[in-house]
């Protein structure tokens, strides 16, 4: 199990980051889609693990629009690569949003009943009743917890449960992804001695039942077959500034109400940091998360601990002065193991590829001669292009410059965590945790416990 991040930049795009949208892939490659911003498929193009044929449904959030621009153009694509049909789950006016922009620019799929539009609505009133709806949906109301727990999905080998977060005033959803647990070890040699060869019985022993063997003795499952395996626990949320409501949602199914969750209750938290603590007046009026609301989220509230990966997607593309002089005066030191970096997360190549196909037309037969059209600038126009250069150069700070450098000792590249970041980690009541700050395109494993 894994995930990989499609988009990480919020509403503000860059040339190497997308608009939100990440990929969590199951065991068996079938892979879920957690919002869809724009630029969405072509990023799931650019990945090296990610499947168009194996996206079998795709979780919306919100309705924001650097959550779900892309959505139209992925169904488009999607249903023109795969036979199978797709579920979409999202807040109420998720269909009129799909039927409207579909009917606006004349698309539509050769078998629209394979799209099931699923509307997670807290009470049945209709949104935007003026929007014909071209495709079916189903509008669905919270269980007795007040949560929507979604039972097509068990064929998939886990169980997803939709919870109403705080955005602001937009209605918005957080996501817990349960693996289901797998059957324990079977001990093929312990069976064998026992008298028992391969066959049908090994089915029932796997499956609980207890088999008669030729000698008239009984073999209990537990004689033979191992403690199962849990299944691993995912929270991913969207964009909020309060998503105390994950927190009530696990430890009511943990059965402790009034205490903290077990330990290693979820394996991966991802979490947005919208914005680092110098702009917390500013997410606080926008509905956002800034990196210390994050950490108090997931390590008190949610208490993602132990073996836990606390992912955070963080949008801004460059730290604010403040944090940038901060990370300047820190000193030099080996990172604490709150800083760790995934070991499963790869950084992706830098884009060489596109730089090499770069190439200038080499001259043919039929080309001037060289003398005649001189293919280099005279000094005159080099000495102005190198002017304009430099001009540009002044007025475009580079980022990469102004970033805090990764601590020492910590691999390079994009999956380490930003010094103020770190900095409120190290505030926390979590150093077990391992944060990874997500870019595009990286890919975070979850291993078992």
């Amino acid at each position: 199990m894994d995930i990989t991040f499609l988009g990480t930049s919020a509403g503000l795009p860059t040339k190497s980051r997308f608009c939100s949208s990440l990929a969590l892939r199951l065991e068996d490659g079938t892979t879920y889609l957690v919002d869809c911003g724009e630029g969405a498929q072509i990023q799931v193009h650019h990945s090296e693990n990610i499947r168009f044929a194996r996206i079998e449904r795709i979780f919306l959030t919100h309705l924001h629009g650097d959550h779900i621009f892309g959505l139209p153009g992925f169904l488009s694509t999607v249903f023109n690569q795969k036979a199978a049909d797709l579920w979409v789950y999202g807040p109420p006016g998720l269909s009129a949003f799909i039927s409207a922009t579909l009917a606006l620019t004349s698309s539509g799929f050769e078998n629209p009943e394979r799209l099931h539009i699923i509307e997670l609505a807290s009470d049945p009133t209709p949104v935007l009743p003026e929007f014909p709806r071209r495709f079916p949906v189903d509008q669905r109301l919270p269980g007795p917890t007040g949560t929507w727990v979604l039972p097509e999905t068990s064929v998939d080998g886990v169980e997803v449960e939709a919870v109403r977060v705080i955005h602001g005033g937009m209605y918005a959803l957080g996501y817990i992804f349960r693996e289901h647990e797998r059957p324990g070890k079977f001990d093929v040699a312990t069976a064998t001695q026992r008298g028992l060869k391969p066959g049908p019985l090994y089915s029932k022993l796997k499956a609980g039942q207890s088999v008669t063997l030729p000698d008239g003795t009984t073999l209990n499952p537990e004689d033979v077959v191992g403690p199962p395996t849990p299944g691993r626990t995912v929270v991913i949320i969207g964009d909020t500034n309060d998503p105390s409501a994950i927190s009530a949602a696990l430890h009511a199914r943990a059965g402790v109400p009034d205490t903290d969750l077990p330990l290693g209750t979820v394996d991966c938290l991802v979490h947005e940091a919208t914005m680092n603590d110098a702009l917390k007046d500013k997410a606080v009026d926008y509905g956002h998360s800034t990196a210390g609301d994050s950490f108090a989220h997931g390590c008190s509230d949610i208490r993602a601990v132990s073996s836990t990966s606390l992912v955070f997607v963080y949008s801004l593309s460059a730290p604010t002065p403040a944090a940038a002089a901060a990370a300047a005066a820190a000193p030099a030191a080996a990172p604490t193991p709150v800083a760790a970096t995934s070991a499963a997360a790869p950084t992706p190549e830098p884009k060489k590829k596109e730089k090499k196909s770069k190439q200038p037309t080499l001259p043919t037969s039929e080309s001037p001669a060289p003398a005649a059209e001189p293919a280099v600038p005279t000094p005159k126009e080099a000495s102005k292009k190198k002017d304009k250069k430099e001009k540009k150069t002044e007025k475009t700070p580079a980022v990469a410059a102004a970033a805090p450098a990764a601590p020492e000792g910590a691999a390079e590249g994009p999956a380490w965590v930003p010094a103020d970041v770190q900095a409120e980690a190290q505030r926390t009541a979590c150093p077990e945790t391992r944060v990874v700050c997500s870019v595009d395109l990286m890919c975070v494993g979850i291993p078992r416990r």
